[in-house]
């Protein structure tokens, strides 16, 4: 993965986006990987990395996209870090649980 631009750069808004989308793919490995993970333990600390590690990336593209001034076209990105905490914790919910497990 290409490190993170300068700006001394000339950066084109694709190169922004691919960026985006090779930080996310990451986090979404490590969402995976707790999902499948048969020892509950590792597989709720990969969960809780994927989440923090999704509230981080949401606030730095919000950031970067600012800093860039590049406009939301067809890439939704939340407003907050609630959506994607709440998205996180449905998945880390067990079934006919009524919250998240911590």
């Amino acid at each position: 993965m290409k490190p993170i631009f300068l700006l001394a750069e000339r950066v084109e808004p694709e190169d922004i986006a691919v960026d985006h989308r090779d930080l996310w793919k990451g986090v979404r490995k490590r969402l995976v990987k707790g999902l499948k993970s048969n020892d509950l333990k590792q597989g709720m600390e990969e969960l809780k990395v994927a989440k923090v590690a999704g509230e981080v990336l949401t606030n730095v593209i919000k950031g970067e996209r600012q800093a860039w001034g590049l406009k939301d076209e067809g890439e939704e990105i939340p407003d907050d870090t609630q959506e994607i905490t709440r998205e996180m914790a449905s998945f880390t919910v067990p079934q006919r649980a009524s919250k998240a497990v911590d």
